[in-house]
């Protein structure tokens, strides 16, 4: 299988995020061992591209990425959501995480724009 460089380098973003973060919780999908699966990169290509489960042969390793993509999906939203309601900036988070991809901070930027609208606390006059 050919994976996009763009995909790798999601996928190893992820490991680095499971190896220098504490991640907990729960909600991840269930990985299938399986002894001549897949590796764990492609079955997490198959996963993005396709939203297919593949059994893999590395388990432990998706089931870390996979928990890593939810703990950076968590932080998408809650850093959106303390920027929108004017507690944050979006720099303070940047300053303690410089080497997460420049895809994350327009992730929050976009949930930001969704959210800003629905916490602004005053009526909006035409």
């Amino acid at each position: 299988m050919k994976i996009r460089q763009k995909v790798r380098d999601t996928f190893e973003f992820y490991r680095r995020v499971a190896s220098e973060s504490s991640m907990e919780g729960t909600g991840i999908p269930s990985v299938q061992s399986v002894v001549d699966g897949l590796p764990a990169i492609e079955a997490f290509a198959a996963m993005e591209a396709t939203g297919a489960r593949h059994g893999t042969s590395e388990p432990a390793l998706l089931q870390q990425v996979l928990r890593a993509k939810a703990h950076v999906n968590l932080h998408i939203k809650m850093w959106a959501e303390g920027i929108a309601e004017g507690l944050f900036h979006i720099v303070e988070f940047q300053r303690d995480h410089t080497w997460w991809p420049a895809w994350v901070w327009k992730a929050v930027r976009s949930q930001e724009a969704k959210i800003r609208p629905l916490t602004t606390p005053w009526p909006v006059v035409p």
